[in-house]
């Protein structure tokens, strides 16, 4: 049993169950672009791509009954066209939908994220107990960034070990004696880091990091080891395989595993989160699609409507203008309502 709650039982199947208005949804079917009238701006529906569902005790398929193949695409027509398929999809479908405006997937920010695993003398268990993850801000402001928790399963920490097959397997048989959290960037917005479409008119994201990000990145991860050891680990893996502790004679290239909490100052001045070397991953995906003031410099109004367009919104966690700072889902739900209360009476 957990205390954890989704939006999928909270909100989804409330809405769905609401019989004087209930939602509909159309399962297996991906929404490629927005369709407009001929010579106009003016939504009046989407394409979508039907797909092959997914399989498996307790799912369900094509609850509508409509017996459509995957690869057949569909037009859905309607009065107004409201996307939320978060920082990836829905510059996605407004790149697809060829809408004039060189905002479109830029300045992404993607709360850059380095775990930091701690290896202690006793049981730890993380998977124990109601999950939740716990963030500590006190250098949010001030250092631009956070500290938050984490449970992951053992394939996590296998993932997180840079470094031969055999200590890829010590640190499974290790794991319930593991425990660890992340230091999660707040990162600057550039207009290189960017959502594009490659040659299949699917999504990537171009990204990297600055170097004033990447310093305050380091100091971070830093201050994450000092924590680790403060709390009793013995020894404290960092997902890297860059020289932290000095040059490799090896001719090979050697995790790093740290051992005492002095060497945490070589993880500040070394760590240069070389691609292919460090793991570094996003938290949360935001601001692909900037509310502001104008075309000029977003991709939607103050009222979320895409400019340019009319009966066109984008409503989820890429209309922020900057990071947000922490995890964005009560401010997405702030957002959705804030949106359904004014423009969906």
């Amino acid at each position: 049993m957990t205390d954890k709650r989704s939006a999928s039982s909270q909100l989804i199947l409330k809405a769905l169950l609401d019989a004087p208005n209930p939602l509909s949804l159309l399962p297996d079917a991906e929404v490629r672009r927005v369709l407009f009238d001929a010579g106009t701006w003016n939504a009046r529906g989407v394409e979508v791509v039907m797909r092959a569902p997914v399989g498996g005790p307790g799912i369900l398929a094509d609850t509508n009954g409509l017996g459509l193949p995957a690869g057949e695409r569909v037009t859905l027509r309607a009065r107004r066209v409201i996307l939320a398929a978060g920082s990836l999809g829905s510059p996605a479908i407004l790149l697809r939908s060829k809408i004039p405006n060189d905002q479109i997937g830029r300045g992404a920010v993607v709360h850059a994220s380095m775990p930091v695993l701690g290896e202690f003398d006793h049981t730890v268990d993380a998977l124990s107990g109601t999950q939740a993850s716990v963030f500590v801000d006190d250098f949010l402001i001030s250092r631009g960034y956070a500290l938050e928790s984490m449970s992951a399963e053992p394939l996590y920490g296998a993932i997180m070990a840079m470094g031969p097959a055999r200590f890829s397997f010590d640190m499974l048989t290790s794991y319930r004696h593991l425990g660890g959290f992340g230091v999660m960037l707040i990162d600057t917005p550039a207009p290189g880091n960017r959502v594009v479409l490659d040659a299949q008119g699917e999504p990537q994201v171009e990204y990297t990091l600055s170097d004033a990000d990447k310093a305050r990145f380091r100091e971070g991860v830093a201050e994450a080891v000092r924590i680790m050891f403060r709390a009793g680990a013995k020894k404290v893996f960092v997902p890297t395989n860059e020289d932290i502790l000095g040059p490799n004679t090896s001719g090979q290239l050697e995790p790093v595993v740290l051992t005492d909490s002095r060497q945490a100052g070589a993880v500040a001045k070394n760590l240069r989160f070389i691609p292919n070397r460090s793991i570094v991953t996003s938290a949360h995906l935001q601001a692909t699609n900037k509310l502001g003031a104008g075309a000029a410099d977003s991709v939607v109004s103050k009222d979320f409507k895409v400019w340019g367009t009319q009966g066109l919104y984008v409503v989820d966690g890429s209309v922020f203008p900057t990071s947000i700072g922490a995890n964005p889902m009560q401010s997405i739900y702030t957002f959705a309502k804030i949106f359904a209360d004014r423009q969906l009476p």
